[in-house]
């Protein structure tokens, strides 16, 4: 079981990630989207793409 902060750090990560491959519109669907979890895109994987950037602070 992973920790709150654990989680709250793979959210943020996740919502950068999307946010990255959004399209560039000031829509609000688009927003609401991206702060939501992409089923494509598991914890495990990124949990895996977390361990490979120890020391990064987002």
């Amino acid at each position: 079981m992973m920790s709150y902060w654990e989680m709250m750090t793979l959210t943020k990560l996740s919502y950068l990630l999307d946010r990255r491959k959004a399209p560039p519109s000031g829509h609000l669907n688009t927003t609401k989207h991206s702060l939501m979890w992409t089923p494509t895109r598991s914890l495990t994987e990124l949990k895996d793409l977390f361990c490979q950037y120890p020391g990064k602070t987002l």
